[in-house]
């Protein structure tokens, strides 16, 4: 692959080696107030700006949590002057739990839902909507569908921000739901190294490498390796992964930082399944298969390998104001042979599951995204403001294709033509089909321009308005498996925040976000119907105390025009826009440090969703969900930790009971340098389904072991 970066006319802000907004929102803080400083003082001169050079990797972690978070609106904002809800899984609750993958890692969020009906296509909801919006170091990324592919590992993430609710302000189309950013890792100034062993239950072996430091006095670079290989407690289930992630920064000027990264990950998994279990009999009770049981036959396969490249550049300006800009590049590829099947077993002897469709998928995704915006402080009215002045790029083009075999095309017309198998004593034998029938496909692109602006403008010593903007042109066309995605839509969205200190630790806040979601269907004018939008309304009371945050909010989240079936005229199928699903409830977050030796991360959900009818809905999410991480240092080189995650019962094909998992970890430090770790997952063993979202599914893992062998230098 060769990779171009085009060059942007950027100079941005970072008097250090990295004053990054995305990343480092500690040495702007540091800078703004330097600014506040030199705004009010007349007889500053232009040398008082230049601040002596420091590095710092990130926002500053406590325990669990972090202080500082740009997700929201690209201002510095601590979590408590953020008027939404925010977790912060930070590295060090990545690594104390070993959740080496963003589906544990997200499991444990309050709020955040992780849908596995298959094992290789995963699905996010928060709120009752599906999440469509992520980031890579606050730069929005498109999302050609509504789910994530393959299993993303946490190596390279030095923490991961969620923001839940509408944020259509720095992230673009989406749902009303969350926005999740992965910041990356950064080098660092002093020399770091880390190897870490890992091995595991169904041969599990992980091998991770860290190294980080100073080149020269101008030249910082990092570089993470992972190769890992598991089986599976599903029968013919396994998967080699490889990471290598590489960044280096260097100092152009005092005032100039460049940074080039790029990374890449495959995937390799045998035995995938594509769609999974009938979840019911054909009398309609629920069936209850072994955990290992899978419908794979053992010549499926999905794999992924996705290409990252990413350059920035910052420059500091006079008075406190910064230029930032952003260039990131995206391959996305994948392979596979699917088997899938279908209808639901007889009970008595398991008859009536057919082996229905086999198919050769392929993927190929390309996003290119560009962003440059200006940020600094300004004196109005006897107070000093901050401001943020936008405007960014994307583009994703995508191309997929389907190929069938024989016996799947004569199944379609003619069931009988198919086999029957049984579930409960296949082994994945099944003959290897010949792809060769075109089953379909799609190419489509998509396109969004935006500019934005966003303030937090300081009404008085307690009281902050955080307002902001943005308008986006939204372009796509061509088409998937024979629906047209064409859409032109332009849209404005608003921002408006208002936070009150009641002290130093205390705050109060309201909110309204808003996003949208463009349409390609039609209405009876045979006119493309506007894009969907979202809203979401919140309230909430915000705490700081030392290392510790916490939040309780009230939401109320809806989405409006969304494209329901009218009528067929001359064989089009027209569509209203209408009212769609609204969801209230009540979040709450506690995350940080209690004392010298207790991290916590800990939170829960209440949650109605009702559709247009004001009736109940999307019963497959969990009306009440809660979550928790603790880990206590008992002695100086012994701690002990604990994790729990649990959810009410939920609908889907068949009910399933409220149930909860829990973990424990013990970690012990042989050495200043050496850190030996034993992590247990799902303790009780207990049995769950991985999701209701769909008619099928499989079982969530049994107890596992993981140890691992750590040495720093």
């Amino acid at each position: 692959m060769q990779i171009k970066f085009k060059v942007l006319a950027l100079v941005v802000a970072a008097h250090s080696s990295q004053l990054l907004a995305q990343s480092d929102a500690q040495s702007s803080n540091l800078l703004l107030e330097a600014e506040k400083k030199a705004i009010t003082d007349s007889s500053a001169s232009t040398d008082s700006h230049v601040l002596t050079k420091q590095v710092v990797t990130g926002t500053q972690q406590q325990g669990f949590s972090a202080r500082e978070n740009s997700t929201a609106t690209k201002l510095d904002l601590s979590l408590r002057h953020t008027p939404q809800s925010v977790s912060i899984i930070s590295s060090d609750l990545l690594k104390a739990f070993q959740l080496d993958d963003i589906n544990l890692a997200l499991a444990l969020t309050p709020g955040i839902q992780v849908e596995k009906p298959e094992t290789d296509r995963i699905y996010y909801s928060s709120r009752g909507f599906d999440v469509t919006q992520f980031q890579l170091d606050g730069m929005g990324t498109p999302l050609s569908n509504n789910n994530i592919y393959g299993d993303i590992d946490t190596a390279m993430f030095e923490r991961i921000e969620v923001l839940r609710g509408a944020n259509g302000l720095t992230a673009g189309a989406g749902n009303p739901s969350a926005t999740i950013n992965f910041v990356r890792k950064r080098p660092t100034e002093e020399l770091e190294a880390n190897v870490t062993a890992s091995v595991g239950s169904w041969n599990k072996a992980r091998l991770v490498g860290d190294v980080s430091g100073a080149i020269s006095d101008n030249v910082r670079s990092r570089a993470v390796l992972v190769k890992e290989d598991k089986e599976s407690y599903l029968d013919r289930y396994e998967q080699d992964k490889a990471l290598g992630y590489g960044v280096l920064e260097i100092d152009l000027t005092d005032r100039t930082l460049l940074t080039l990264g790029h990374s890449t990950q495959s995937n390799k998994t045998n035995g995938a399944l594509w769609g999974a279990l009938p979840l019911t009999y054909s009398d309609g009770t629920a069936t209850n298969y072994d955990r290992s049981t899978s419908s794979a036959a053992d010549w499926s396969y999905f794999d992924t390998t996705e290409q990252r490249s990413f350059a920035e550049v910052s420059q500091v300006l006079n008075n406190g104001w910064s230029i930032q800009g952003s260039l990131n590049y995206v391959e996305l590829e994948t392979d596979s042979y699917l088997f899938y099947v279908a209808g639901n077993p007889s009970p008595v002897d398991q008859s009536g599951v057919l082996a229905a469709y086999a198919s050769e998928y392929d993927l190929n995704e390309w996003q290119s995204m560009a962003e440059v915006y200006a940020s600094g402080p300004f004196q109005a009215f006897g107070q000093v403001h901050e401001l943020v002045v936008g405007s960014s790029y994307s583009k994703v083009k995508v191309f997929q294709n389907s190929l069938y075999d024989a016996t799947t095309v004569a199944g379609f017309s003619d069931p009988t033509a198919l086999t029957q198998i049984d579930l409960t004593t296949f082994d994945g034998n099944y003959p290897a089909p010949v792809f060769n029938i075109p089953g379909g496909g799609g190419a489509w692109e998509e396109t969004e321009k935006a500019v934005y602006a966003t303030g937090k403008f300081q009404v008085s010593e307690s009281n902050l308005i955080i307002a902001g903007a943005r308008a986006s042109k939204w372009v796509s066309k061509g088409e998937a498996y024979g629906s047209d995605r064409g859409s032109d839509d332009s849209i404005v969205l608003p921002y408006l925040g208002l936070i009150h200190d009641l002290n130093d630790q205390l705050s109060t806040y309201v909110s309204y976000t808003e996003t949208f979601l463009p349409q390609s269907e039609m209405d009876a004018s045979l006119e493309r119907l506007a894009p969907k939008t979202g809203r979401n309304f919140e309230l909430g009371l915000k705490a700081e105390f030392s290392s510790l945050n916490a939040t309780v909010a009230a939401f109320s989240t809806a989405q409006d025009n969304v494209a329901t079936f009218s009528e067929t005229i001359n064989a089009v199928d027209v569509y209203t826009g209408e009212d769609g699903i609204t969801s209230q409830g009540i979040e709450l977050d506690l995350a940080g440090k209690i004392g010298d030796n207790t991290s916590i991360s800990t939170g829960g959900t209440i949650l109605s969703i009702q559709d247009a009818n004001g009736q109940k809905t999307n019963l497959y999410t969990p009306e009440k969900t809660a979550n928790l991480a603790v880990s206590y240092q008992l002695t100086p080189s012994l701690k002990m930790g604990a994790i729990a995650d649990w959810q009410s019962s939920i609908t889907g094909s068949v009910k399933q009971d409220a149930y909860t998992l829990l973990g424990a970890m013990v970690s012990y430090d042989i050495s200043s340098s050496l850190n030996t770790q034993l992590v247990v997952n799902n303790i009780t063993d207990e049995k769950y389904l991985t999701s209701l979202k769909w008619a099928q599914g499989y079982y969530g893992a049994p107890r596992s072991v993981i140890a691992s062998l750590s040495w720093d230098l």
